[in-house]
């Protein structure tokens, strides 16, 4: 299960960086209404009966009155009407309006109105400034061309091009040639290649398939031209006898204005020579994955986003030439939650959802015996993520927490129980298998790069951690709780990382404390190209 668990660790880390990536990009400029000093009121003024509005269909009249009341007086001076036409500016820009401007509809005339026409302004054209860039303006903005210019569109559609490590861009809002037209200009602020090459050697295998593993993963951002992205990725353990572990993947996402459809396939082999016997098990797991999210509220601190995953996972397991029916489920689940980004006081990121079995594509129907696992449960899924930094520059420490929980009230298949004994979760225990249908995992990380002066960029971050873990595999069970630690050094380059963790069980209430697994090294290198 450790690879199952890495495969769908690396998804949605995938996900989440490039979530993180649309808000660290964001404009921080933001659109500010002339502060300057209102001219006194000189004394002279038209006495006017009231304010009327015509052109304004984005707000309604009720609307700008409210912010117009405390400012209309019977008798008006033109401070006082310059006021009155910084205030509608000013609440079209509080509703996101970049380019609506209010003008006086006509001469004043003592007696009569003060008349105000709304130019709330449309989009005439969306551009790049180099056409050259293989990026699709449509798929950004599809229904920006023609409506009145506002925020929320226009940084929704520079999120899906920022999402790309290969480009970052800005938007230039310009006068179009009619009154009232807006040209956006898509600026290129830095472009850099589009494929990206890495690759990575650790020791977090299993010891029935070997402990060295050699991976490496293929990207390249938008390869159609429509902001898309795609990655191939493949792993296998080092040679070591006629024991193995290989597996293949590929991702792939495409947006569309506030959504993002994603497909993703990944197929796992592995086989492993049984100690003392003279019989091997080896298996095949495909894995199918569509999902589909869609961007509900996003400001320059916060995004937020609901998410729909359709998965079917195939698994054939044997013991020799003899099929485990038990350990080979076909699954199909649906999962839908939402997920919320925050950058405030640190790094915040949680997921909550809820996945339920299905019997749809083959699926499996029913149960092979009571007390089995069931192919149609339901689970409950939450994470939260924080991540904070320290302030002074002599001591920029950093702290990471990750509690990840599950709920459900069924007895679940191995490949959807949440594990706790892996590197993925309480560091210290990859001997014992601990996992559960209701679990929880709390994992922290405090780190400090050293103050050295070294060549090329070099830093050497010293980290320690502890881990708590609490599982019941169904309900009616015992619970098992497990602590772990773990101490290590991180050297990082620009476009390397080289980590070395000493891991070690501390508690597990199952087991005898003189009986803990003894510590060990874990070795990780990941290079990018």
């Amino acid at each position: 299960m450790q690879q199952l668990q890495d495969q769908r660790q690396q998804r949605e880390q995938l996900e989440q960086r490039q979530r993180l990536r649309t808000l660290q990009r964001a404009d921080e400029a933001s659109t500010e209404i002339d502060k300057q000093l209102t001219p006194a009121d000189t004394g002279a003024c038209w006495p006017l009966q009231g304010v009327r509005l015509a052109g304004n269909q984005q707000l309604s009249s009720a609307e700008l009155s409210d912010a117009l009341t405390e400012l209309i007086l019977p008798c008006m001076s033109p401070a006082r009407i310059n006021q009155i036409l910084k205030a509608i500016t000013q609440r079209y820009l509080q509703s996101g309006y970049l380019a609506s401007r209010p003008y006086l509809a006509a001469p004043l005339v003592a007696g009569g109105t003060l008349d105000i026409v709304i130019i709330e302004g449309y989009v005439e054209s969306i551009e790049l400034a180099d056409p050259a860039l293989p990026l699709s303006l449509n798929s950004a903005f599809p229904s920006l061309l023609g409506q009145p210019l506002r925020l929320t569109e226009l940084e929704q559609g520079m999120d899906q091009l920022n999402r790309l490590r290969a480009f970052d861009l800005g938007a230039d809002i310009l006068p179009g040639s009619r009154q009232g037209a807006s040209r956006v200009v898509v600026v290129p602020r830095q472009i850099k290649r589009r494929w990206h090459l890495g690759g990575s050697l650790d020791n977090r295998g299993s010891e029935q398939t070997g402990r060295e593993r050699l991976g490496v993963n293929l990207s390249l951002d938008s390869p159609l031209q429509l902001n898309d992205f795609v990655q191939v990725s493949a792993n296998a353990t080092l040679p070591s006898g006629s024991s193995y572990s290989r597996g293949y993947g590929v991702y792939y996402s495409v947006p569309y204005g506030a959504w993002t459809y994603a497909l993703s396939f990944n197929q796992l082999h592995y086989q492993a020579q049984l100690p003392g016997r003279h019989l091997h098990s080896s298996g095949q797991s495909d894995f199918y994955g569509l999902s589909l999210e869609r961007t509900l509220w996003r400001n320059q601190q916060g995004l937020l986003s609901a998410s729909v995953r359709m998965e079917q996972k195939r698994l054939e397991n044997r013991l020799s030439e003899q099929r485990l029916a038990l350990q080979s489920p076909t699954l199909t689940t649906i999962e839908a939650g939402l997920n919320l980004l925050w950058l405030s006081d640190g790094l915040w990121s949680a997921y909550l959802g809820v996945s339920q079995g299905l019997d749809w594509f083959g699926a499996d129907r029913e149960t092979l015996h009571d007390n089995a696992p069931q192919p149609h449960f339901r689970k409950y899924r939450a994470t939260l993520m924080h991540m904070r930094q320290g302030r002074s520059p002599n001591w920029p420490w950093r702290w990471q927490s990750d509690l990840n929980l599950q709920y459900s009230p069924d007895v679940l298949p191995a490949v959807e129980q949440q594990q706790l004994s892996d590197t993925t979760a309480v560091r210290g225990f990859r001997q014992q298998v601990v996992a559960g249908a209701n679990g929880a995992v709390w994992r922290n990380t405090l780190s400090q790069p050293l103050a050295l002066d070294l060549p090329r960029a070099l830093v050497l971050r010293p980290q320690l951690g502890v881990d708590l873990g609490w599982s019941k595999f169904s309900h009616g069970t015992a619970a098992q709780r497990l602590v772990g630690a773990h101490a290590g050094l991180e050297l990082s380059l620009p476009d390397s990382q080289l980590k070395l963790d000493y891991q070690h069980a501390i508690y597990a209430s199952a087991t005898p404390r003189v009986a803990l697994e003894k510590g060990y090294w874990l070795l990780e290198w990941v290079v990018n190209i």
